[in-house]
């Protein structure tokens, strides 16, 4: 067993190595549906509750404060986590869900989609208070660009295709 993977090894490797790059952007272009990647985001969450205040204008002007802190360059886990009023600071001020349709509060949703790397929000209203987020990495849906990683995965999978056959091939050959 060990002298045949020997032998096919070294009678596969230079089929492996033979994969080109015109070939593996072949493979690409003609197979874009494995590359798509979905919509996703990480994003930061601060709420502000209006049970926290006498009134709903206190509850707006602490949080337009706040928001003028974060959107100044202010640390936005730390201000989630010394005044936030919603269980984000337990998570590092991470929201909940990253992708379409797992965002919670729904009504965040498409505020944080909107947003790109490093944005902050405005104040966004909901029945129970006001939330300010701030969206950390951003992934658009599409297609993966055509990068080294993407390069390196592809041509693997060439290879083994390319050594499966060889590998068949030479089967094919000894039983003859």
């Amino acid at each position: 067993k060990s002298m045949v993977d020997i032998y096919l090894g070294q009678l596969l490797k230079d089929k492996k190595a033979s994969v080109t790059l015109a070939e593996v952007h072949q493979y690409y272009q003609t197979h874009s549906d494995e590359f798509r990647i979905d919509d996703e985001v990480q994003w930061l969450d601060l709420f502000v509750s209006f049970n926290r205040f006498a009134n709903p204008n206190e509850a707006k002007q602490y949080a337009e404060n706040l928001w003028k802190q974060a959107g100044n360059g202010g640390d936005f886990v730390e201000i989630v986590k010394k005044h936030g009023h919603g269980d984000s600071a337990l998570r590092g001020g991470e929201g909940i869900g990253n992708k379409r349709g797992e965002i919670f509060p729904k009504e965040l949703e498409s505020t944080v989609f909107a947003l790109s790397d490093g944005q902050v929000s405005n104040l966004i209203p909901t029945p129970t208070g006001y939330h300010i987020v701030k969206v950390t990495k951003r992934q658009e849906a599409g297609v993966r660009p055509f990068d080294e990683q993407t390069q390196k995965e592809v041509r693997a999978k060439l290879s083994s295709k390319v050594s499966q056959k060889e590998y068949q091939r030479v089967i094919e050959d000894l039983w003859r």
